[in-house]
């Protein structure tokens, strides 16, 4: 875990979902080849095209700048897949339910941090899939409000989609914390907007949480 920042008042809290909430870097690894896949079936080409080019268009944005990585989607939008499309194929091709569990450790440190916060979800993936994951972890009822890419059809980097869900919280960004797996992608803009940071990085980071956030 690395802290970046807390706010004096914290109010609210947005957090990930992706390799945040739980860790199956199989199934997060599996959704991106699930896109290939249907990228390369809608190009008439080989997976292992569509991989290759998939890889060559991440190491041209990070070249172009300064090392970031950006999403998926932001991606495949280099190869004319508007995240439209993008948020269709996901809603027809992932499946949480097939590789996702309830964890009670997650599910205890919600039960903590809804005491104190209003709590927002903020995803790459749509809303629906991003429903149906907190679903399957046990956290559907605690995290009731879901900002994702069918939200506003802007992929986080992007600030949308955090004043979109700020927004529904009713909350300033100086009162609320950012919680994600990726510095340039969770972390970078809501810190530049004035919201607070954290970084997991595993499970054991996400249990410790309320220990950090919760006021003593």
């Amino acid at each position: 875990m690395k802290v970046f920042s807390i706010p004096q008042d914290v109010k609210s809290l947005l957090f990930d979902i992706d390799n945040t909430l739980y860790s199956d870097d199989g199934y997060y690894q599996l959704q991106i080849e699930l896109l290939l896949r249907r990228f390369a079936e809608q190009k008439k080409i080989s997976p292992a095209d569509a991989r290759e080019m998939f890889e060559a268009e991440k190491k041209r944005y990070a070249a172009e700048n300064g090392g970031k990585k950006t999403s998926t989607g932001n991606i495949m939008q280099a190869f004319g897949i508007s995240l439209e499309e993008n948020a269709r194929w996901r809603d027809e091709l992932f499946k949480p339910e097939d590789f996702l569990s309830e964890d009670g450790g997650t599910v205890a440190v919600f039960k903590r941090l809804v005491s104190s916060y209003s709590i927002a979800a903020v995803t790459n993936n749509t809303v629906g899939i991003g429903r149906r994951t907190l679903a399957v972890l046990g956290l559907a009822d605690l995290i009731p409000v879901i900002v994702g890419l069918d939200t506003c059809f802007v992929s986080k980097p992007a600030e949308e989609p955090f004043e979109a869900a700020l927004q529904i919280l009713g909350c300033s960004p100086h009162n609320a914390v950012s919680v994600g797996d990726r510095y340039d992608v969770d972390l970078e803009i809501p810190l530049a907007m004035g919201m607070g940071g954290v970084l997991i990085e595993n499970l054991s980071d996400l249990y410790a949480l309320p220990e950090i956030l919760l006021p003593s």
